[in-house]
């Protein structure tokens, strides 16, 4: 049975990416070595990759392309860890023949690429992968005269040096041979390198981003979004912001300067309106030494849907204790109820009075109303009737630092709201929530203001 014993290398190669061809024959007695032949080839694809700036990535292949039917190949990668950090090594995807073939040397791959990257190492292991190779020395030799890719190396740009340019290759020299168990490479083979160019950061380089980088605002809606200018390299220097427009949306930022590392709001008040869709904002920060941008996308709906204003009935009664007392209120009110928004209205009640007084406030509980609906909106046209599913709220508004009292009217029995000792005009808000689930309708709900001698 024909077997690939383990390789070892006669040479540690110097900066860059160090490849050679191996050629197995058969290890019994009578066999012969195959050996390189001309037109044998190995090289690096492509010739010449444009990588980023620092952190950047690029992959490049290993082709061969011989006139002798390898049944092995190997590769040894040498680089500079200061400039280059390779992230992956895999095997190259089909229709490759080395594709299929067993990987045999260095197993596992990850800590291969972890001691290669280490930038510490002095000497001539610095940025060295182990060999990888492969094998057909079950007697399905690689087809000739066609590409076949061996693996795909991608690199990291870590430290774009100053001309910009990396080199990635040697030529295959005679101190490459192996041999060892019948296996036999044997030069000339020749190999191609290739050439990388990077970009260098600017002196002073920053980043502008977003956070949150999508906002959803419905039509007559209003958001913000965070805008953060990071320095990456340099020092600081003034950015200045800007943001492409949308009709009918007012982009405002809090500081339209920023020296980074600093951050300030973007907000984006839609207009009733605005068209509904999805619109790309493009926030752009200049500096003296680049100009850097972020996407913000906004998303404009339409207002969410609500019931259609209510009428609110009002019912007014007072008495007089131990004095002069009377009680006056508009009749009838409008109370419009929306979603996802205040609901309240201002009610004045006049109190005429000498003497000292509470104002109090509760459901009327007209015929038809039952204990579950007290201080709830009904919309009794509707068949069966319809309920708010949150009681009615009642307060005085107060100057700070005091806070209101704010009644709920589902208790039984009136609630006080002020109270004062002359004559009064009393501004009682009454506030309502409409929940998600409360069906669309005309609510009503009668209230009682009562007026009560202090004495």
């Amino acid at each position: 049975m024909n077997r690939i014993q383990p390789f070892r290398r006669l040479r540690l190669a110097t900066l860059g990416l160090s490849l050679g061809a191996v050629l197995a024959v058969s290890s019994l007695p009578a066999a012969a070595p195959a050996q390189a032949a001309a037109g044998d080839t190995i090289r690096i694809t492509p010739t010449a990759t444009v990588a980023g700036g620092n952190g950047s990535t690029f992959t490049v292949k290993v082709v061969s392309n011989t006139a002798t039917a390898l049944s092995a190949i190997q590769a040894s990668i040498v680089f500079d860890p200061a400039a280059l950090q390779i992230t992956t090594v895999v095997r190259s995807a089909a229709p490759s023949a080395w594709a299929a073939a067993p990987i045999f040397a260095p197993d596992p791959i990850g800590p291969a690429i972890t001691a290669a990257n280490d930038a510490t190492v002095v000497g001539p292991l610095r940025g060295t992968l182990k060999q990888i190779g492969a094998s057909y020395l079950s007697g399905t030799p690689v087809p000739t005269g066609t590409d076949q890719a061996f693996i795909d190396v991608t690199f990291r740009v870590a430290a774009c040096p100053a001309s910009g340019a990396l080199t990635l290759g040697l030529p295959v020299g005679p101190s490459d041979a192996v041999l060892q168990s019948g296996v036999v490479s044997i030069d000339p083979i020749t190999a191609t390198g290739a050439t990388v160019a990077c970009t260098l950061p600017a002196a002073n380089e920053f980043s502008v981003s977003a956070s949150p980088a999508s906002l959803t605002v419905p039509q007559g809606g209003s958001a913000q979004t965070t805008i953060s200018a990071t320095m990456t390299s340099g020092t600081g220097e003034s950015v200045g912001l800007t943001s492409t427009p949308v009709a009918a949306v007012t982009q405002t930022f809090a500081s339209t300067s920023l020296t980074p590392t600093a951050s300030t709001t973007l907000t984006f008040a839609v207009g009733a309106g605005a068209a509904v869709g999805t619109f790309p904002v493009t926030v752009t920060g200049t500096a003296a030494s680049a100009t850097r941008t972020t996407i913000v996308t906004l998303i404009v709906t339409p207002p969410p849907a609500g019931p259609t204003p209510a009428t609110g009935q009002v019912t007014v009664s007072g008495t007089v204790d131990a004095g002069f007392l009377g009680v006056s209120v508009q009749p009838n009110t409008a109370l419009r109820l929306r979603r996802n928004a205040p609901n309240e209205t201002s009610i004045p009640v006049l109190i005429f009075s000498n003497v000292q007084w509470t104002l109090s406030i509760e459901d009327a509980m007209l015929l038809g109303k039952v204990a579950s609906d007290r201080g709830r909106m009904l919309d009794t046209g509707a068949s069966p009737t319809k309920r708010l599913a949150t009681a009615m709220q009642a307060y005085v508004p107060v100057a700070t630092p005091a806070l209101p009292i704010v009644r709920t009217l589902d208790l039984a029995g009136a609630q006080s709201l002020a109270s004062g000792a002359l004559g009064a005009t009393v501004p009682v808000t009454i506030s309502q929530l409409i929940q998600p689930a409360d069906a669309p309708g005309n609510y009503a709900i009668d209230l009682v203001f009562s007026a009560i001698s202090g004495f």
